[in-house]
Order: structure tokens, then C-alpha cells, then sequence
């Protein structure tokens, strides 16, 4: 359970710590997504949380700034994400994305 602020700005995003497991939820589907629509024969995952923040509208809306690693798992063989290492350095290593995940 969230515990907000609602008397400063109602429906205004506050922060909320990125280790929140509502937070942790956001990030895997966002990756998940991001990984669906790339073109990518690998699969990317979460190496760092910047930034999150939560607003209470029509449900729970996060906001999170995500830094996403492509691993050395390739999508063909659908590995537990969880166990892919990362890539060594490289042109890919990182990519920022900012998401906007729902959850009712």
C-alpha cells in the first residue's frame, strides 16, 4: 500500500522510493514492453531506477526514468530475464527510458 500526500496538490506526482515493489512491478513491465517492440535480437533489462514517482489519478500512474542494458540473451531462446548478464561495454550498453506505467 502507497501512502501519499494528498492535501498539498491532489492528482500532483510525488516521489516514491525506487525500491517500491509497485515501482519494481512498473519497471519489469515497461522492459517487458520495451523488449516486445524492439528489434533487437537480444533482450535489455533494468540496470538502474533514476527516478520514480507516483500519481494518483484514474488508478495508480508511475513515472520512472529507467536506465535499460542489453544482455547477452537472445530473445529466441525466452531466458528467465532475471539471469541474463549483461553485455560487456559496448555501443549498446545502455539506453534511458522514460515510461509511464499504469496500474489499477
Amino acid at each position: 500500500m502507497h501512502k501519499l500526500d494528498i492535501v498539498d496538490n491532489p492528482g500532483s506526482a510525488k516521489p516514491v522510493s525506487t525500491n517500491d515493489s509497485g515501482v519494481k512491478k512498473a519497471v519489469k513491465t515497461a522492459t517487458y514492453e520495451f523488449n516486445n517492440r524492439s528489434n533487437d535480437i537480444f533482450l535489455f533489462k533494468a540496470s538502474a531506477i533514476d527516478d520514480a514517482k507516483i500519481q494518483v489519478v484514474k488508478g495508480i500512474k508511475y513515472i520512472l526514468e529507467v536506465k535499460i542494458t542489453r544482455t547477452v540473451c537472445r530473445k529466441k531462446g525466452h531466458p528467465d530475464l532475471e539471469n541474463c548478464n549483461f553485455q560487456p561495454d559496448g555501443k549498446l550498453k545502455q539506453v534511458v527510458q522514460n515510461e509511464d506505467e499504469w496500474s489499477y
